[in-house]
């Protein structure tokens, strides 16, 4: 059980936030399973400010940190990521004045990552150069080094879910439909664990024993 970021997000449409501010209204629960552990779940409220009606004009005269008012536009126009793209030139020196801070270039790595992740993901190379032409030469480096890393990601990734796939494949060879708690532990296992139990799965008797050795 987890509160359901998705929809805490998602909620708020065009016309402001919509969903509740309470945080056991956003838990991702059954109402059985939340029946029971009602009694344990933190009950408060949260602060709300929505920036969706705010004007771009109102965020960059906040008396905040260049990287706080950078973050925030990002965040006011995620829902309309390209068009954030195609506005970026306008906050320049905003962009500038972040570079200039201490750990800045970092820092914007991290804002570029962030739209690259908001972006449609299959079009790494439009966004790329939508990216470079408005930000121009000076943003390259940030923006190239967001990119490899996204690549790296998803190499990484590929490969995991690969590792898992084949383990799935293996299991179900030897000990046939596999429960969905079984999928499910693979699925979320880390690299070592993979590696443990696809070793662990040459000498197991059974399928509980593949995951004792973990």
């Amino acid at each position: 059980m987890q509160p359901n970021v998705h929809d805490a997000f998602f909620k708020d449409s065009a016309d402001g936030w919509t969903g509740s501010t309470a945080f056991e209204d956003l838990l991702d629960a059954d109402e059985d399973t939340l029946a029971v552990v009602a009694p344990y779940v933190p009950r408060f409220r949260f602060a709300l400010e929505d920036i969706s009606h705010e004007t771009d004009e109102a965020l960059r005269a906040r008396a905040m940190t260049a990287l706080a008012r950078l973050s925030l536009w990002c965040l006011r126009h995620a829902r309309e990521p390209w068009e954030l793209v195609d506005r970026l030139g306008a906050w320049m020196d905003l962009v500038r004045e972040v570079r200039s801070a201490p750990h800045g270039a970092s820092a914007l790595v991290l804002i570029m990552r962030y739209i690259f992740a908001t972006t449609e993901p299959d079009r790494p190379e439009e966004l790329v150069r939508r990216l470079l032409a408005t930000v121009g030469e000076e943003g390259e480096e940030e923006i190239m080094t967001a990119a490899d890393q996204l690549v790296e990601r998803g190499r990484e990734q590929g490969i995991k879910q690969g590792q898992r796939d084949m383990l799935l494949d293996q299991l179900r060879a030897r000990f046939g439909a596999l429960p969905k708690a079984v999928v499910a532990r693979v699925g979320a296992a880390s690299a070592a664990e993979l590696r443990t139990w696809s070793m662990s799965l040459l000498t197991a008797p059974g399928l509980d024993d593949v995951f004792t050795a973990a």
